[in-house]
């Protein structure tokens, strides 16, 4: 399989979704597109776009 950056990112979004989600029981607290505050303090989480 051919894999470059714009197909594996519609797989990862497959998975991770699109919404912002800050579930009391997901361990990396705010998430969007697969990125969490947990990883990426500085951040503003919700404020992400695909582009």
């Amino acid at each position: 399989m051919n894999m470059n950056f714009d197909k594996a990112f519609n797989i990862l979004l497959q998975f991770e979704g699109t919404a912002f989600t800050d579930y009391n029981n997901d361990m990396g607290g705010e998430t969007k597109y697969g990125i969490s505050k947990d990883a990426y303090p500085s951040l503003t989480i919700v404020s992400l776009t695909e582009f």
